[in-house]
């Protein structure tokens, strides 16, 4: 048996030829995804919008910093947006929020293992990543009940987030779409609400309990007793 972890690796699996056997078995979630409620409260949250990426190309963070720079200064009064990571791209990426004007509310974190600390204070998560797998990060932001937004750039983070249920799907490279989905979460706290807790819905899909089954009868594992 040949399996795939998300429908977009089972896709790309079955047009390579044909197998004997091919079939989706996703990963499921680690423990350490799990969020207590103390850890969704809505007074921990800030004006937040809270990227967890390796600063890279690959990542559209350059993208996340000029669509949050183009939002009317009335919209984005108060917020701010935190990078977490480290990578080849951080200097220009800073350059970058120098030149836009904005880097008196742009913070550069650097690598943290405590990345619970930001996923427990953000109210919006984002990934307009230009090309991805099943990214960690968003199932843990997903996790705290965030509304992320995501681009469509690749099938894995549209497998979690459908476009106005657990946040948006915007069009890759396009920083226009970005913006006013931000826009949107940004400005209107109760669509964030809804968008969070459909998230944890969601993600309870990858729960080792649901999941086990399948995991059993296709890998001929034996039923605990």
């Amino acid at each position: 048996v040949v399996t795939a972890n998300t429908e977009g690796v089972l896709q790309s699996l079955q047009a390579m030829g044909r197998w004997q056997r091919l079939e989706l078995l996703p990963n499921p979630l680690p423990i350490s995804f799990h969020a207590t409620e103390q850890c969704l409260a809505s007074e921990l949250r800030q004006p937040e919008v809270l990227a967890l990426a390796r600063l890279q190309p690959q990542k559209g963070l350059d993208l996340l910093i000029r669509a949050f720079a183009s939002l009317a200064p009335l919209s984005r009064k108060g917020w701010r947006l935190t990078l977490v990571g480290e990578g080849p791209e951080g200097t220009a990426l800073k350059n970058l929020c120098s030149e836009l004007g904005i880097d008196d509310v742009v913070s550069f974190e650097g690598f943290r293992s405590d990345t619970q600390t930001f996923l427990r204070r953000a109210s919006i998560f984002a990934l307009p990543s230009r090309f991805e797998g099943m990214p960690n990060a968003l199932l843990e932001a997903m996790a705290f009940g965030l509304p992320s937004v995501v681009s469509d750039a690749s099938p894995g983070p549209l497998e979690m987030v459908r476009d106005g249920v657990e946040g948006f799907v915007v069009p890759s490279e396009n920083v226009e779409a970005l913006a006013r989905a931000l826009e949107r979460l940004i400005l209107d706290p109760g669509l964030r609400e809804r968008c969070g807790v459909e998230a944890r819905t969601t993600l309870a899909s990858l729960d080792w309990s649901v999941l086990e089954p399948r995991w059993r009868s296709v890998l001929a594992m034996p039923t605990e007793g």
